[in-house]
């Protein structure tokens, strides 16, 4: 082991902030010296692991409190300026909210949902997402039959298991033959309190895209909470804790998603709640002329130099706050907005609902406020509206 090291062998009773005041230091230092230089398995997060009997501290004493939280801790990335992602014991529960706006309407939907680190298969993680909270639309429990429907057909996802590659993109998913068993039981059910031919063929649709794997892959990339928590933070950062690159991200119904060209820094430090936070920002780089969008196409069409067209409007920007442990977002925020016939703007919030220390999170332009407590999510569907 380092010299610099030691090792404290953890009594019963012993509590991360026992330990932490034994040793004359805050339990944000001690937790982060350790899971420093132990294995992945040792990592420590609200509290230790229950086979874990030994704590690596330093062989020097620390600094008194007062001097040790003056000083600003600068957030280290891996090899090649890479943010590694430490999600063994990952469990957490997590409140959404998307906002989808049109000139001056603004609707939404807000739920609560469970992600679980489950594997690794080969190059790809596993996680479960669970819904665990009714959904709301518009702040109200959805009662029309559309949405009722939508919200019967969607359950035939969950336990949802999803394939997360090396960057922390979203590749696919794990459960495909536990989703497509669930399905006769939540037709039934459905068929139990609904009749017709509108019914009928709703189902049928449905049907159409739970019987192919891949479609329910392309459903899911339209699902604003995988998105916006699967979007490549865990890559490399080359230029001084920064990177830019094309992100895509769905913004308008029935047409495929809009490319934008952002920039994401990680700031330099931790802030005072010891989380690493990234800001994103960018513009519209799509090949599509605003005619394309208009039209719903998904390729260039009016957008040669044949053909007069627009050029197509709009912005995106992120902030994101991650464990400073594992790495995991305990709150981020996500605006895209496009401009066709009018500005149609998506914004998504993510809020851990049990958060290790206060945050506060506060975006006065959009008035989204996350504040370390319940904030639900807004999604448009999963499978077909």
């Amino acid at each position: 082991m380092n010299p610099q090291f030691k090792k404290y062998k953890i009594l019963k009773g012993d509590t991360l902030s026992s330990v932490a005041l034994k040793l004359n230091c805050n339990e944000y230092d001690l937790k982060s010296f350790h899971n420093t230089y132990c294995e992945i398995v040792d990592l420590i997060g609200v509290k230790f692991p229950e086979h874990l009997t030994e704590l690596i501290v330093p062989s020097f004493e620390f600094d008194k409190k007062e001097d040790t939280l003056s000083l600003p801790k600068p957030v280290r990335l891996g090899f090649n300026g890479k943010l590694d992602f430490y999600p063994l014991a990952i469990n957490k529960n997590y409140g959404v909210l998307i906002v989808f706006e049109k000139d001056n309407d603004s609707q939404s939907i807000k739920y609560e949902i469970n992600l679980r680190y489950v594997r690794q298969e080969e190059k790809e993680k596993v996680f479960e997402l669970n819904r665990i909270s009714k959904v709301y639309i518009n702040d109200e429990e959805a009662d029309g039959i559309a949405d009722d429907l939508a919200i019967r057909v969607a359950q035939v996802l969950y336990p949802l298991q999803i394939l997360i590659d090396e960057n922390g993109n979203f590749s696919g998913i794990a459960n495909y033959e536990q989703i497509k068993g669930r399905w006769e039981s939540v037709k039934e059910r459905i068929y139990n309190d609904y009749e017709g031919e509108w019914v009928e063929k709703y189902i049928e649709l449905n049907e159409e895209v739970l019987n192919e794997k891949e479609s329910i892959e392309f459903s899911l990339l339209s699902d604003y909470f995988i998105r916006t928590y699967f979007n490549a933070l865990y890559s490399e950062y080359p230029d001084k804790k920064s990177k830019t690159n094309d992100v895509q991200f769905p913004v308008l119904n029935d047409v495929s998603d809009i490319k934008y060209n952002v920039k994401s820094e990680i700031e330099e430090f931790y802030d005072e709640s010891n989380y690493i936070v990234i800001n994103q920002d960018g513009e519209i780089n799509d090949e599509r002329s605003k005619e394309d969008l208009v039209s719903k196409f998904n390729f260039p069409f009016y957008a040669n130099p044949d053909t007069s067209h627009t050029i197509a409007e709009g912005s995106y920007r992120g902030k994101y706050f991650l464990n400073p442990n594992d790495r995991s977002i305990e709150a981020a925020y996500v605006e895209a907005s496009v401009e066709v016939e009018a500005v149609e703007r998506i914004k998504v919030s993510i809020a851990n609902l049990n958060p290790s220390s206060n945050l506060d999170l506060k975006d006065t332009n959009s008035k989204v406020s996350i504040e370390g407590t319940k904030v639900l999510q807004k999604q448009s569907h999963f499978l077909i509206d």
